[in-house]
């Protein structure tokens, strides 16, 4: 976590699966340390630690900054039939998604 930005570090997450996450803790039990597995995120020093079987991989990084979405609402085929009360339109989002690599890191686990 040393590479990520200094500005950044205060917001960075862990992400894991539920086998790295119970691999985690039987390492800390067998090392003595199994106290420390009900706050990973006080020994880690992060703010969030997520675990979900979504991720195949161990994610480090400030999610908040790191991942930019931007989108713009587009209203067309606008038909109006004010006597019925109807008001029909299409509705279509424009996305532009920007990653910043130099906020995530993916962890490689041995």
């Amino acid at each position: 976590m040393k590479d990520i930005p200094q500005t950044f570090r205060r917001n960075v997450s862990i992400v894991m699966n539920t086998e790295h996450h119970d691999k985690l803790i039987k390492e800390l039990a067998q090392m003595g340390l199994g106290g420390l597995a009900g706050d990973l995120s006080n020994l880690f020093n992060v703010t969030n630690v997520v675990v979900t079987d979504d991720a195949h991989d161990v994610f480090v990084g400030d999610f908040g900054h790191a991942i930019y979405a931007k989108y713009e609402p587009i209203m067309y085929n606008k038909k109006k039939q004010a006597l019925k009360g109807i008001y029909q339109f299409a509705l279509n989002y424009v996305f532009d998604i920007k990653i910043i690599p130099e906020l995530l890191r993916i962890v490689n686990i041995k």
